[in-house]
């Protein structure tokens, strides 16, 4: 089977890429940012430096994985003129995990990377559907489309106007309503992914950071900007002088990073009818109550040896006030850091409920794929976080 992925250094395409290459019969052609060759060959190595291979497994890997030198908001994913007729002559199967998850982006910007790159999977689709060929599309998108909704997100196209906690969230419901209004051939199938906080496997292993082996070094391979592990350190209260926004009843919906990736290869290969939409999250109910996040991560901190400051709580109006005043007098890092702040509460005070429930249960019957609780995982990734 061939596979058009892009997406394939972030989180979610990386682990979709390397369950493909575990496949004897798989071959993938994966859209990658480079400005020339020997850069694209470079990260490639670098890849498969992060997945830790065996030689025979790069020796046989290498020979199934084709790289192409491109970009998802260029039209053709700016593929030259040899990769583009490569991919619709061969690709049945395609997967879209490309996204820049930046919560503040001006809109504009935002919809480049996710408006932009939907009309491209578009074109792509159709292209091969013109032609004769047939396609098989999952689609990565976010449960953020719920937007400030006040309903549960529910397993199907959102079509009540809403308003949103940011531009990620805006743009990727604006690539949703793409999708929903594409006037799709009989042969293109497509299933529609929406994780919620993809946050590490449930087996403890963390997320990997790929633009950080930029310097061919595995040292700085953990993705420390992951907003699940920025939200770690802020609750641990060490960048704000123990200073916390009252947060009792606040609850997160995450999920495992192999659960999401296993949803979507086993939905690209899948002969179902379409069109699905999974809400791959731990649903109404399971959500993750914050104070326990933050009992795991001073925890976990407090095994490594680190000094913790007395946790104070506060009203929200009253430690925005505190930070901003902190931020005055504290250090350059320290600053950058509190920066964020604002985006983050903004979308833990308002309550987001998705109904998970359905998608899980189809998932269950069909593909065998078990949701964990969030108690059962999350004290591992954060303690591998820290150690």
């Amino acid at each position: 089977m061939n596979y058009f992925v892009t997406g394939v250094t972030g989180n979610i395409g990386n682990e979709v890429v390397r369950r493909l290459l575990r496949e004897e019969n798989s071959y993938i052609w994966a859209l990658m940012r480079a400005d020339t060759e020997e850069e694209l060959v470079q990260r490639k190595q670098r890849l498969f430096a992060l997945w830790e291979l065996s030689s025979a497994e790069v020796e046989t890997y290498s020979q199934r994985f084709h790289a192409i030198r491109g970009d998802m908001i260029l039209p053709r994913f700016g593929m030259s003129h040899k990769d583009w007729e490569g991919v619709v002559n061969s690709c049945e199967h395609v997967v879209h995990a490309a996204g820049v998850v930046k919560m503040n982006l001006p809109i504009e910007e935002a919809r480049k990377y996710s408006v932009g790159s939907a009309r491209n999977v578009i074109d792509l689709c159709d292209y091969v559907a013109s032609n004769g060929g047939k396609v098989n599309l999952a689609f990565v998108s976010t449960v953020g489309v719920a937007g400030r909704a006040s309903e549960p997100l529910s397993d199907g196209w959102v079509r009540k106007p809403r308003r949103f906690h940011n531009t990620y969230e805006q743009s990727k419901a604006e690539a949703e309503e793409l999708l929903r209004r594409w006037d799709r051939e009989s042969a293109v199938r497509l299933t529609v992914h929406r994780p919620s906080m993809a946050v590490g496997s449930s087996d403890g292993r963390l997320l990997t950071w790929f633009d950080a082996l930029s310097s061919g070094s595995l040292d700085g391979r953990l993705l420390h900007h992951q907003i699940f592990y920025y939200l770690c350190e802020f609750l641990s209260g060490r960048y704000t002088f123990g200073l916390q926004p009252r947060l009792r009843g606040v609850r997160l919906d995450t999920v495992p990073v192999e659960y999401v990736a296993d949803a979507i290869v086993w939905a690209v290969k899948s002969t179902e009818p379409d069109i699905k939409i999974f809400n791959l999250c731990s649903g109404s109910g399971n959500e993750v109550d914050l104070l326990a996040v933050q009992k795991w991560t001073r925890q976990a901190l407090f095994e490594v040896g680190r000094e913790l400051p007395r946790i104070y709580e506060l009203p929200l109006p009253v430690f925005t006030g505190s930070v901003r005043a902190a931020a005055l007098i504290s250090s350059a890092s320290v600053r950058n850091r509190l920066k964020t702040l604002p985006v983050l509460i903004d979308y833990l005070k308002s309550p987001q409920v998705f109904e998970g429930k359905n998608s899980r249960n189809y998932l269950e019957r069909k593909a065998g794929l078990s949701m964990p609780l969030p108690e059962h995982y999350l004290p591992k990734v954060i303690r591998k976080f820290y150690t």
